[in-house]
């Protein structure tokens, strides 16, 4: 019972004091605590190793650091050198504000001045689809990046403005068989889905004669569907003659015309049939595209159930209040 108890207050010194040697310890007992010994002074390095380690602070684990900036420099790969920079506020009607200088904002819309941003009509794709169908239709194209924001925008950055342009005038474009709405990047745009008024699609149009094909007749041939905007080269080289192809900005305020009349100088009328490669659906309530009026209505009737069910909840308590008086 002494010997443990002595090997317990000698492990006590030694912890304190981490210089505390083997020959101080009384020569009998060292067969008992040698091994104890060794432990605690291997222990004692490494907690003065961990001693001289600095610490990891919030500042340095915000910048991507493990040490502290007073005690080292090993980084993981970011640069900690200072880069931002105090600018003073102002206060205006009770808010607190800040106005960048004019070479701020223009040096920032340099940087995005040749990128569209698009969204899909409908369910967006997943972003390693879009990513790879993207860099496969428009690598000559010269586009850089695909990047993606989390209410289903994508943001294509070209080479110069340019060849953004050029994407943007071959509109409209699919991806997945799914349509997908582009536009330049403006500054302080707001990533909002626009209610769509107007779309863009192919059209084929079947039994137009030979000597309407070309850009300033088809135009005219047209625009009985919509307004027209370009037609594809295989038509304009004549490459095919079963139908021509072309494409229309159609209005979701007027009626989706599939076939009409073309009347020939002779008299003779020719009956045009419209082949529209892709019809959005459409709400005839609101007049716009992205959603059908089935379920404009479902969601009309959920809001009148709401409210409904509210005043029933209320004359409910009304009428059991009036049936307790009763009784």
């Amino acid at each position: 019972m002494r010997i443990s108890q002595f090997q317990a207050d000698s492990d006590v010194s030694i912890e304190k004091h981490s210089n505390v040697q083997a020959s101080n310890v009384v020569p009998e007992m060292n067969h008992v605590l040698g091994s104890k010994v060794d432990e605690v002074k291997v222990g004692s390095q490494q907690q003065e190793q961990l001693n001289l380690r600095p610490k990891l602070n919030f500042l340095n684990a915000l910048k991507g650091s493990d040490v502290d900036d007073n005690k080292g420099s090993k980084t993981l790969g970011i640069n900690l050198v200072r880069n931002l920079h105090f600018a003073s506020s102002a206060m205006t009607d009770g808010r607190v504000t800040v106005a960048p200088p004019l070479d701020m904002f223009e040096d920032g819309c340099e940087l995005w001045k040749s990128t569209l941003v698009g969204h899909f009509v409908g369910q967006k794709l997943l972003y390693p689809v879009v990513n790879s169908i993207a860099k496969r239709i428009w690598g000559s194209y010269g586009l850089l990046d695909v990047l993606s924001s989390d209410n289903g925008f994508f943001l294509f950055t070209f080479d110069s403005v340019d060849h953004a342009t050029n994407v943007l005038e071959r509109a409209p474009w699919h991806m997945a068989n799914r349509p997908l709405v582009l536009k330049c990047w403006q500054p302080n745009m707001q990533f909002l889905k626009d209610d769509l008024a107007r779309v863009l699609v192919w059209v084929r149009l079947y039994n137009v004669s030979l000597e309407y094909w070309t850009v300033k007749r088809l135009s005219c041939v047209a625009s009985a569907i919509g307004v027209p905007l370009h037609a594809n080269h295989t038509t304009l080289l004549h490459k095919r003659l079963s139908y021509t192809r072309v494409c229309v900005e159609i209005d979701a305020s007027k009626m989706l015309v599939k076939e009409y009349d073309l009347r020939c100088p002779n008299g003779l009328f020719i009956t045009i049939s419209a082949d529209y490669e892709w019809i959005p659906s459409k709400c005839s309530n609101c007049n716009v595209f992205g959603h059908t009026t089935a379920i404009c209505a479902i969601n009309n009737i959920d809001k009148l159930k709401v409210v409904a069910k509210g005043k029933r909840i209320v004359g409910a308590v009304n009428s059991k209040s009036a049936d307790n008086k009763q009784n």
